[in-house]
């Protein structure tokens, strides 16, 4: 018996260990993101603060959550944000490994919108002229919720 209660112990004691964490405070994001006045149809945002690890999320239909489609949650304060966008969504991208992944050209790659991010939504607005962004580069940058 003493042996057994003495292994449960062992193995909390392990698994406690074992969060995979960074050591800081992330928090879950949501919200949306649109493209020339339209729900983005696809595409991923990473967000990156001025200190400590990234974040990042899938966008479908033009909406975002970090505890969705494997994306990682993120930290509060200033942070630059990269949003690249498709017209569609490739076929195999949710998961189907017997589609064929054929995707559309990009709209934009690595798009920069700035946020101090500090509450758990955010809408994410990307202006038409955007396109083609990243693939001339073109430099160009907006504040998150202005046009």
């Amino acid at each position: 018996m003493s042996r057994c209660v003495g292994g449960l112990i062992l193995a909390v004691v392990a698994l406690c260990g074992c969060g995979g964490g960074d050591g800081v405070q992330r928090h879950q994001l949501s919200g949306s993101v649109t493209f020339d006045g339209h729900p983005l149809p696809f595409g991923e945002a990473v967000f990156r603060p001025q200190t400590g690890p990234e974040g990042s999320a899938t966008i479908r239909n033009g909406q975002f959550d970090t505890t969705a489609d494997g994306g990682r949650d993120v930290i509060h304060g200033p942070t630059t944000i990269y949003v690249t966008g498709y017209s569609e969504e490739p076929a195999g991208s949710d998961g189907d490994e017997t589609a064929e992944a054929e995707a559309a050209p990009p709209l934009f790659v690595g798009y920069e919108v700035t946020a101090d991010l500090s509450s758990d939504t955010l809408d994410i607005t990307i202006p038409g002229d955007a396109s083609g962004y990243g693939t001339a580069k073109q430099v160009q940058r907006s504040e998150a919720n202005e046009p």
